[in-house]
């Protein structure tokens, strides 16, 4: 299968997709947070004016998370929902655990590959994206899941390598409040952009 750009064209053919892990062993945080060690943020009124220089940058019509003056504080307590100070270890939710969520979330599933050979008669540049259908009538046809861009001389062949995620395989279940493998046949498309996906897979 070809692809047009520019000055060359770009052959896709070979697609193979090799299941790494299993994408529902999706292991939910658990466990306690732990202890705080401050009931109450510090407060300094300064921290909250405008930077010295700031009337010569200001624009108008903007709006700038500054008080133009110290009196503007009033005195007492701002109200703050009920735990917002507390030090007591809380429930870890099950899509944390770590910066940028449950790390199980982002581990290999399956590794998607395809030869690209520069067909033209020029030397070329191609981004070979990969797509995935859910086939759920509540999800886009196809969503950009992964993408690699090579160079290539004429003549030249080279396999790209993509992987899937298990978070690339799922969605937000509000009820749960974690991140779910939907069942159904879960396609895999492989071309030069959502209109023009030249290799289908099926994952397994």
């Amino acid at each position: 299968m070809k692809r047009t750009i520019s000055y060359t064209t770009f052959k896709y053919s070979q697609l193979y997709i090799a299941k790494l892990a299993d994408p529902k062993a999706y292991k939910p945080s658990t466990g306690l947070t732990s202890t705080g060690s401050s009931s109450n943020p510090s407060f300094k009124p300064s921290d909250y004016l405008p930077p010295a220089d700031f009337t010569s940058w200001k624009i108008p019509g903007f709006i700038y998370p500054y008080i133009t003056s110290t009196s503007q504080i009033k005195k007492g307590t701002y109200p703050a929902p009920a735990g917002a100070y507390s030090t007591k270890p809380q429930p870890i939710p099950a899509a944390g655990g770590a910066p940028g969520g449950n790390p199980s979330l982002y581990e290999a599933a399956y590794e998607v590959s395809a030869m690209i050979t520069n067909t033209g008669a020029y030397a070329g540049e191609e981004v070979v994206q990969l797509y995935l259908e859910t086939g759920l009538k509540d999800d886009p046809v196809v969503v950009l899941r992964n993408f690699e861009k090579v160079s290539l001389a004429v003549g030249q062949s080279t396999v790209v390598r993509m992987m899937l995620n298990r978070k690339d395989l799922a969605r937000w279940d509000v009820v749960k409040q974690d991140w779910v493998v939907t069942e159904g046949v879960k396609k895999v498309r492989v071309g030069s952009s959502s209109r023009n996906t030249l290799l289908t897979g099926t994952l397994t």
